[in-house]
C-alpha cells in the first residue's frame, strides 16, 4: 500500500505515477510510446488504474464482505506492485555508489510512507481518546496495535493477538489499525531489498543500465530472487500447517508475492523486448497480448470474487498474484485494451491517492460505526465521504508537500522522520496505558450525575465483592467471599425499595412471562409520576439497589430482567419496542445494562429514535469491571461502575435529565 508514489523526474506530476524498465535506461530505444510522457518522463497510467481496483476492493471487502467476498485479495495485487515498482527505485539510481544508492532509497521511502502514517494515526488515536470509553472491549489492545503499527511491526502484533484476520474485520471490538499489518509487511521488505538486489547484482549493479545485455549478471537476479520466491512459498505453506495467523501476517510467507513484482521488473529487458517486437508475427503477438489481458481479467476478476478466505496466502494467493503479473506484462504493448482503459483518468487519479486511501478507509468505518448502525445507508454514506475528504486533504497537503522535499542532507530525512514515527508510537502507547485510558472521553457523566444517580451505592446487590454489598447480601451468595446473585427479584437484592416492578423473562416458560410483562400498562398515561425502566442481565442487578434507591419518589421503578443476550435477541427487542411506544412518555428514562457490555448496543438507533421521539431519555450503563474472577464465582471488583453514552448520538443533556 505505502507504494503508490514512486519518485521520478517531475514531482508534482510523475512521482504519483510509475516507473518502467525504459526510464531506468539511458536512451527510449525499444520502450513503447504508451509507457513514454516525453523523453525525459516514464510514467505507467496504467498502474495507478490497478492500484485504484486494489483498494477499492479492499474499501468494499470491508464495508460489507458479501458484496466482494474477495476483496481481501487487493492487498496481494499491492504487494505485486510494490516489489515491481522498489526494483524500479533502486535501479534507477544505480549508477550512483552502493552507499548513495542504499541511502537515497531509505530516504524516499521514508519520505513516502511517514508522513501520511503519523497524519493518520495520530488522528485517528485522538479521535479513539474521545470517542471510546475506557472499558470499551479491548481498547488498550488497539492502542498498543497502533504503536506497533506506526513502527512497521503492526503485522507481528497481530501475529501473536489470540483472534485472526477474520476475525477481527467482523468483531464489534473493530481495531481501527488493523489493516497496518500490510504496511508493516512492506516496509519490512523495503529494509532488506536493496541487500537483495546487491546479491543481484553485486556491485555491478549498474549493468542495469546496459539494457539487460550482461548475461551473467541476468541469470544472477533469476537465480537469487526464484531462490526467495520458492523459500517463501515453502515457508508460507509449512507455517499454514503450523500457525495460520503467522502465515498470514509475516514477510517470510509474504516475501514471494512482493518477491514476484522485483522479479517482474528484473526480467523486463527479456520479455518486454518479446511483447514489442515488431519482427514478430503479427499474429502470435495479438495472441500473447490477449493471453496475457485475458489471464489478468480472469484471475484478478475470479479472486476478487470467488476467493474463498482459506489458505492464504499460500496457496490462495497465486491467483491474484499471478492476475497482477499478467496486467503488468501486458501494459508494455500499446495494444492492450484493458490496460488502455485502466488509464483512464477518473480510475488513475483514484490511484494515485490509493496509500492514503488505504490508510484512512478503515480507521473512518471503524469509527463511524460509533455513530451509526453497520450496514445502515447513513453508516456507508457518512463512512465514503469520510475517507475521501480525509484522502483527498492528507495527499494534497502532506503527501505532495514531503514528495517535493528536497533538503540538502539525506540526515534530515531519517532524524525529522524517525522522530515524528517515535513520538506517534509513544503518544498511541500513552494513550492506551491504564493511568491515561479514557481521560479524554468527552461523553463522560461527570461524576456528581453518577453519584446523584446511585447515592454511592450502584455497585449493591447481584454482583462484587462483599465489602461492596448491601447487609445479608451474602446469605445467597455460592461462597463466603462471592456475591453472585441467581436470584434477581428486589424484593431479596433490596427489600427496603418501594414501587418497584420485576420481569423475570428468563426460563423454559420465558415466552409466557415475557409478554405478560411486556403488555402496555392502561394506568401509565394517566400517571403523573415518570418511569425508570431498567432493561439487563443479571450483572445489571446489581444496579438495582442503587437505581432504585434513586428513583423512589421520583420515579416507578421497572427492572426487566433478561438473559445476557438481551436485545441481540430480536423477538426481545421488538415487544420491548412495541411496549415502549405504547406507554414511554416525556420524563421517562430507559437504561440498558448487560454483562461485558460495550458500544455499539443492537437496535441502538432504533432504540434513541424512539426515546427521544417521546422525550424520554437514554441511560447506558457500562457493566463492572472485573479485575480478577475464577470459576468458583470469587470476584474482586472495583466498586464504580462505569457510566457512558452509548455508541451513538446520545446527547450529554440527555443522560442530565436522566440523572437529576
Amino acid at each position: 500500500m505505502a507504494e503508490t508514489l514512486l519518485p521520478v523526474a517531475n514531482p508534482d506530476k510523475l512521482e504519483q505515477g510509475f516507473s518502467s524498465y525504459g526510464a531506468m535506461t539511458s536512451s527510449t530505444k525499444g520502450i513503447p510510446s504508451v509507457l513514454l510522457s516525453d523523453a525525459k518522463h516514464w510514467y505507467r497510467p496504467d498502474i495507478d488504474g490497478l492500484r485504484a481496483v486494489a483498494v477499492l476492493a479492499v474499501i468494499i471487502y470491508h464495508m460489507n464482505e458479501s458484496w466482494l467476498p474477495g476483496g481481501f485479495t487487493g492487498v496481494d495485487i499491492f504487494f505485486v506492485i510494490s516489489g515491481y515498482v522498489v526494483s524500479g527505485s533502486v535501479l534507477r539510481h544505480s549508477n550512483l555508489s552502493v552507499l548513495d544508492c542504499f541511502v537515497g532509497f531509505y530516504a524516499r521511502r521514508a519520505k513516502r510512507i511517514a508522513p501520511t502514517l503519523v497524519t493518520v494515526t495520530v488522528v485517528t488515536g485522538l479521535l479513539m481518546a474521545v470517542m471510546l470509553p475506557a472499558h470499551t472491549s479491548m481498547l488498550s489492545q488497539h492502542f498498543l496495535a497502533g504503536s506497533w503499527g506506526t513502527l512497521g511491526l503492526g503485522n507481528h502484533f497481530l501475529a501473536m493477538q489470540e483472534a485472526g484476520y477474520w476475525d477481527s474485520t467482523v468483531s464489534e471490538d473493530l481495531d481501527p489499525f488493523l489493516h497496518l499489518w500490510s504496511l508493516g509487511v512492506e516496509e519490512q521488505f523495503y529494509l532488506i531489498f536493496p541487500f537483495v538486489t546487491l546479491m543481484a547484482y553485486g556491485t555491478k549493479h549498474s549493468a542495469f543500465h546496459a539494457g539487460g545485455e550482461d548475461t551473467s549478471c541476468a541469470l544472477r537476479s533469476v537465480t537469487v530472487w526464484g531462490m526467495g520466491i520458492i523459500a517463501s512459498m515453502i515457508a508460507a505453506l509449512v507455517l499454514m500447517g503450523y500457525d495460520e495467523k503467522l502465515a498470514f501476517y509475516t514477510l517470510p510467507s509474504r516475501f514471494w508475492e512482493l518477491a514476484s513484482g522485483a522479479l517482474l521488473f528484473d526480467t523486463q529487458p527479456a520479455w518486454s523486448k518479446v511483447l514489442t517486437d515488431t519482427g514478430t508475427h503479427r499474429n502470435t503477438l495479438r495472441g500473447a497480448h490477449l493471453v496475457l489481458q485475458l489471464g489478468a481479467f480472469v484471475l484478478i476478476g475470479f479472486s476478487l470474487t470467488c476467493t474463498s478466505t482459506s489458505g492464504f496466502p499460500a496457496p490462495g494467493a497465486w491467483m491474484p498474484v499471478l492476475g497482477a503479473v499478467f496486467y503488468i506484462m501486458a501494459g508494455v504493448s500499446p495494444q492492450s485494451q484493458l490496460n488502455q482503459f485502466m488509464s483512464r483518468d477518473l480510475i488513475v487519479r483514484m490511484g494515485q491517492i490509493s496509500y492514503t486511501l488505504y490508510l484512512w478507509h478503515w480507521p473512518v468505518l471503524c469509527l463511524m460505526s460509533l455513530v451509526h448502525d453497520r450496514g445502515s445507508l447513513a453508516y456507508f454514506a457518512s463512512s465514503c465521504a469520510g475517507f475521501t475528504v480525509a484522502s483527498v486533504l492528507t495527499y494534497n497537503s502532506v503527501e505532495r508537500f514531503f514528495r517535493s522535499w528536497r533538503p540538502q542532507r539525506q540526515s534530515t530525512v531519517f532524524i525529522l522522520l524517525s522522530v515524528s514515527l517515535g513520538s506517534s508510537a509513544f503518544l498511541l502507547h500513552k494513550l492506551g496505558s491504564p493511568a491515561v485510558l479514557g481521560r479524554f472521553y468527552l461523553a463522560e457523566v461527570p461524576g456528581d450525575h453518577l453519584g446523584a444517580l446511585s447515592g454511592g451505592k450502584l455497585m449493591n446487590g447481584g454482583h462484587g465483592n462483599c465489602e461492596c454489598s448491601l447487609p445479608g447480601a451474602g446469605a445467597n451468595a455460592s461462597s463466603d467471599r462471592a456475591c453472585f446473585k441467581y436470584n434477581m427479584d428486589p424484593a431479596i437484592l433490596a427489600p427496603d425499595l418501594q414501587d418497584v416492578t420485576y420481569c423475570d423473562a428468563r426460563g423454559n416458560d420465558s415466552e409466557a412471562r415475557l409478554h405478560e410483562c411486556t403488555a402496555p400498562d392502561p394506568n401509565a398515561e394517566h400517571d403523573a409520576m415518570p418511569t425508570l425502566y431498567l432493561f439487563g442481565d443479571s450483572h445489571a442487578g446489581h444496579l438495582v439497589p442503587g437505581l432504585g434507591q434513586a428513583a423512589q419518589g421520583k420515579f416507578h421503578f421497572r427492572w426487566y430482567h433478561r438473559s445476557a443476550k438481551g436485545f441481540e435477541d430480536p423477538a426481545y427487542f421488538v415487544r420491548v419496542r412495541d411496549m415502549l411506544e405504547m406507554q414511554l412518555r416525556p420524563g421517562d428514562v430507559v437504561s440498558v445494562s448487560h454483562a461485558w457490555w460495550v458500544p455499539p448496543l443492537r437496535h441502538g438507533q432504533e432504540l434513541h429514535s424512539l426515546v427521544s421521539a417521546r422525550h424520554a431519555s437514554l441511560l447506558l450503563l457500562g457493566d463492572t469491571w472485573c479485575t480478577e474472577w475464577d470459576v468458583d464465582f470469587n470476584y474482586d471488583f472495583e466498586c464504580s461502575p462505569t457510566l457512558f453514552l452509548p455508541k451513538r448520538i446520545i446527547r450529554r443533556s440527555a443522560i442530565s435529565r436522566g440523572v437529576r
